[in-house]
């Protein structure tokens, strides 16, 4: 009797093991495993080119004592003067560029910037003087010590013309679980 008792515990804990497992292996195969993954890379090449064209006079003085500086600096330019505002070639009037990419960086090639200015003055005067004496009484200023210094007047031109090039890039990414 105690061997028939013995038996069914045993059957019993056999059905029961038999159970759980037919119960974890049922509730593993219908589990939901979702993955949501996006990754976004992107390259943005940019180019940008000014030109800039002054043409203008200065005039500076650096003196040591008392003294009266009068400097002049006029100048007027004709109509027909011709002042690129844009660029280009008269021959050819087209820009070209090609940017080359590598893995390890990237560069512009460019071709074609022409930019031509042809300034017709119609007056210009420029005159610098120095002087100790008083420009209405004709009389020495200061206590007569000697003068030193220099004055200038002049005419600049100045053209420029900037090319950048900007590169950049850019990875996003996302991942849900669940």
């Amino acid at each position: 009797m105690l061997f028939l008792k013995l038996s069914k515990m045993i059957y019993f804990k056999s059905y029961l093991r038999l159970i759980l497992l037919l119960f974890i292996c049922s509730s593993y195969h219908n589990s939901t495993f979702s993955q949501t993954n996006s990754i976004q890379t992107g390259v943005t090449n940019k180019l940008t080119i000014n030109l800039r064209n002054e043409i203008g006079v200065s005039t500076s003085a650096n003196v040591k004592g008392d003294a009266v500086v009068n400097n002049k600096a006029e100048l007027e330019l004709k109509e027909d003067s011709k002042i690129t505002k844009n660029f280009s070639s008269e021959d050819d009037p087209g820009i070209s560029g090609d940017f080359v990419v590598t893995p390890t960086g990237s560069s512009f090639n460019l071709t074609g910037l022409v930019a031509a200015n042809e300034y017709i003055i119609k007056k210009a005067e420029f005159s610098s003087e120095i002087t100790n004496q008083d420009p209405t009484t004709g009389e020495l200023i200061g206590n007569g010590e000697p003068v030193s210094g220099d004055a200038s007047s002049s005419l600049f031109t100045n053209m420029v013309l900037d090319v950048e090039q900007t590169n950049s890039s850019f990875t996003s990414s996302f991942s849900s679980n669940f």
